[in-house]
């Protein structure tokens, strides 16, 4: 199956650049930004999925970056200042006691952190103390149902299962949004996000959920249709979620870490906002 996956990533990859390159022609425009885009997510897409497959110490430093990158990003564009280290300690334990599958330490840990926020609401005035509560669900939760998944059996079938589907809808939207995009899906929100987008990516996204269905064989093909459809319906909500945090504390992206994509956080905020979905599914069909 691990050949499969591999052809299935260089067959997608390689059309893509194909479509990519007929598309840049038409628009020359956007020629040099489109291909350093292309280039980006193909470096991107291997820090997730490379460590999922290795597993391992590999797997929880990842995990253990990712967690910290995300709970700093969010932190910052909320103004916590010297609390966000405190934020990044408390998701970074959490995901880590995840990964060693101590589910109790690790709600043990979360009901300290909120402890801590509570009790710190005492002498503070001001909103910093909820806005920790709000790193601690997000990019915090979301992050660790993704832990969950990834770190599980079968985990790195999982996660290239949905980092495939999350994946060719955010670019094919991108893309499509580019060259044929006419209707505003959201202006207040998302500015770049229109419909023909949307429609493009679900589609293209959907159909190659179906076509690799053979890296969850423990789905029926019915219930892979839903599972795919739920992914495909929730991952534009991940961004637009995203943006509209952006929105509120006016900044265009939660860093400047990865050229043209921001954040790590602006990396995988449907990524992670799609896996409590695809975890809680797998538990209600298993």
């Amino acid at each position: 199956m691990d050949t499969q996956i591999l052809y299935m990533g260089l067959l997608l990859f390689a059309g893509s650049g194909i479509f990519i390159g007929i598309m840049s022609l038409l628009k020359r425009k956007l020629f040099v930004d489109i291909w350093l885009i292309y280039v980006i997510t193909a470096f991107t897409t291997s820090s997730v999925i490379v460590p999922a497959y290795f597993q391992g110490v590999v797997l929880l430093l990842s995990l253990l970056f990712f967690t910290g990158r995300t709970t700093y990003e969010m932190a910052t564009i909320l103004k916590l200042g010297r609390q966000k280290f405190v934020c990044m300690l408390f998701m970074m334990v959490i995901i880590t006691v995840l990964y060693f599958h101590m589910y109790q330490i690790a709600v043990a840990a979360f009901v300290l952190y909120v402890m801590y926020c509570l009790i710190h609401l005492l002498w503070d005035d001001t909103l910093q103390s909820i806005h920790c509560l709000i790193v601690a669900v997000y990019p915090g939760i979301f992050l660790s149902y993704f832990t969950l998944l990834v770190c599980g059996e079968n985990g790195f079938y999982y996660i290239v299962f949905l980092y495939a589907i999350v994946e060719v809808n955010d670019a094919t939207s991108y893309l499509c949004g580019k060259f044929f995009g006419r209707h505003k899906l959201w202006p207040a929100v998302s500015p770049n996000k229109t419909y023909e987008g949307i429609i493009c990516g679900g589609i293209a996204a959907f159909c190659v959920g179906l076509s690799i269905g053979f890296v969850v064989p423990e789905f029926a093909f019915w219930e892979q249709v839903i599972l795919v459809f739920m992914i495909v319906l929730l991952s534009p909500c991940g961004d637009l979620v995203a943006s509209k945090i952006k929105r509120i504390c006016d900044v265009k992206d939660f860093s400047t870490l990865i050229p043209t994509q921001g954040g790590a956080l602006d990396m995988i905020d449907s990524l992670i906002f799609t896996a409590p979905v695809f975890y809680y599914f797998l538990i209600f069909t298993s």
